[in-house]
């Protein structure tokens, strides 16, 4: 009976595709917490945000048929291209932001390092967060980094991140229902108090002295450790 109802809509959703996802993840989630014996399940209001935002998707991929002779497109040709880290101008600071999960979920790392524009290390941090996806190890990045840049008292910040889901959230506006909402907000306060915030995606090659300072807070307590002075295993990559 749900999926012939074809008349009614919900979020402007049709209510037989946002009823048809919703059947298919709860049992998914139960069937994972059931046979494969999963620690990590969805809780009630991510479960809500994944089912709105898959039937969404599904349905606005209906509605769009002009774009489907894109996806029968030939593949593009790779292009190679030199990436380098790019130093902050004109009184701006850098932080470089990565997140690291090593499944996900699973035992999650972080790591922030901030330069000036003669690429001298001012400030960084390690944190051993704990269980978490990458996506949210991400999101502690930006919450911690913004802070410790903001107690340094930098007001001119470029904020670079190989995450663009990360970066997508965070421009983005969510409601309550969003898994990371308080967390978003939190970042959302921080950032009203700065000046000039640019938040920039660039590929991961350029964020190496960052990742490695992520997979070394492995070796740290629990917690967040600010570091002053760069660990000798740094110094080749930061040069």
């Amino acid at each position: 009976m749900n999926l012939d109802e074809t008349d009614n809509e919900i979020l402007v959703i049709e209510w037989a595709t946002l009823f048809s996802i919703a059947a298919w993840l709860i049992w998914k989630n139960i069937n994972d917490l059931c046979f494969k014996e999963a620690t990590y399940t969805l809780s009630p209001p991510s479960l809500a945000h994944s089912i709105i935002a898959k039937a969404r998707i599904l349905s606005e991929g209906w509605r769009a048929p002009s774009s489907w002779p894109n996806l029968r497109k030939a593949p593009t040709a790779m292009v190679v291209v030199a990436i380098a880290w790019i130093p902050p101008t004109g009184g701006w600071v850098k932080l470089n932001i990565v997140g690291t999960s090593n499944e996900n979920p699973s035992l999650a790392s972080a790591g922030d390092v901030l330069r000036d524009g003669a690429g001298h290390l001012l400030s960084g941090f390690v944190a051993k967060i704990g269980q978490a996806s990458a996506a949210l190890a991400e999101l502690w990045e930006f919450y911690h980094g913004l802070d410790l840049a903001w107690k340094s008292r930098y007001r001119q910040l470029v904020l670079d991140s190989d995450s663009q889901l990360s970066i997508q959230w965070i421009n983005d506006i969510h409601d309550s229902v969003h898994p990371y909402a308080t967390l978003l907000s939190s970042i959302h306060r921080i950032i009203s108090r700065y000046g000039l915030v640019r938040i920039v995606h660039v590929y991961w090659e350029e964020n190496r002295v960052v990742d490695w300072f992520s997979k070394h807070s492995l070796v740290y307590p629990y917690g967040m450790h600010e570091l002053v002075h760069p660990p000798l295993g740094i110094i080749s990559v930061l040069h």
